[in-house]
């Protein structure tokens, strides 16, 4: 029963780089390497490729995330009143051009590692936050191959982060 149920919290991670798109399957925090596919490579031929390394990995039902790297994702430790906690996101909408270079309409985001101080009434957590032009377009890419991302997460040299970019 423990196999199957890590067999199917498996996720397909898909990172765009340097001229092709590297894929690769996290089974569970084991983050197994399985091919890549030229970017400049005819779309049709593409989207063989595609069907045929999920069909051999049977991850036509997984989850799949787009992996951005490190340095295109802007991270920032924010403290926020505790009140907030209830509509961060809400908080996080009229706050963002306070904690970065952007308004909160220009970016995804999300927040990892919260904790709460209930002496101080603070909220801490690290901040993530990325263009939302540049992600959009690699989003639409990987569509084009039928690979809609479920979500957008963060590379970081211990895997992804866990953490969902998209609204």
């Amino acid at each position: 029963l423990r196999d199957r149920m890590q067999y199917a919290r498996r996720k397909l991670l898909m990172q765009i780089g340097d001229g092709e798109i590297v894929f690769s399957v996290d089974n569970a925090k084991v983050i197994q390497s399985l091919d890549a596919v030229p970017i400049d490579e005819d779309p049709q031929l593409q989207q063989q490729r595609v069907r045929e390394l999920l069909q051999r990995h049977e991850l036509f039902e997984v989850h799949r995330d787009l992996l951005l790297s490190d340095d295109v994702v802007l991270h920032t430790d924010v403290v926020l009143p505790l009140a907030t906690e209830a509509n961060l996101t809400q908080a996080l909408t009229y706050e963002m051009d306070r904690h970065t270079p952007f308004r909160a309409e220009e970016v995804f985001y999300s927040w990892y590692d919260l904790k709460r101080d209930r002496e101080a009434g603070q909220l801490h957590f690290k901040l993530y936050v990325t263009p939302r032009e540049a992600v959009e377009a690699q989003v639409e890419r990987l569509k084009r191959l039928g690979l809609a991302p479920t979500g957008v997460d963060v590379a970081s040299s211990d895997g992804p982060l866990g953490i969902n970019l998209l609204p």
